[in-house]
């Protein structure tokens, strides 16, 4: 494969592989998620509730557990010691909604006993939600001036 077809180089191929496996990711995730958000858990309690049962019983007391707008908008904050869920996995008894609140209580408590990748994590959170946001730009401006440089001539 001539390495100038693909923006002039020879990892693109790659680089639209990885985008492809990462679009297919999501896309599986949001039908899981569909799925099971459709699920009362046989608790009967919401994530909200889930959550917090959960982080006090890790000794976390003093963790809120805040609602957040958005969908799969769920997430631990290291920085200000919070645990944010989505309105429906807030106030749903979802199976989703359950899972979603462990998995991110689960953070709380690798932050608790300060885990080598929360504490890696919280450091490059900054840079790589910048990165994930300008990613689809940066590669659409590269796929343009590498095309825009085989059209123009030699380098």
């Amino acid at each position: 494969m001539d390495p100038v077809m693909f923006g002039g180089s020879a990892y693109m191929p790659l680089i639209l592989v990885l985008m492809a496996l990462s679009f297919a990711v999501q896309f599986w995730l949001r039908n899981v998620y569909g799925k099971w958000m459709n699920v009362q858990n046989t608790s009967g309690m919401t994530g909200e509730q889930v959550a917090r049962r959960m982080l006090d019983e890790a000794g976390l007391h003093g963790v809120p557990v805040e609602m957040v707008p958005g969908e799969l908008s769920d997430h631990y904050d290291p920085v200000a010691k919070v645990v944010r869920l989505s309105e429906a996995n807030f106030r749903l008894p979802s199976v989703a909604g359950a899972a979603v609140a462990a998995h991110e209580v689960g953070h709380a408590i690798q932050d608790k006993v300060s885990m080598p990748a929360l504490v890696a994590r919280s450091r490059l959170a900054v840079p790589l939600g910048i990165g994930t946001n300008l990613a689809p730009w940066m590669v659409l401006g590269g796929l343009l001036l590498g095309g825009a440089g085989s059209v123009l001539g030699p380098r």
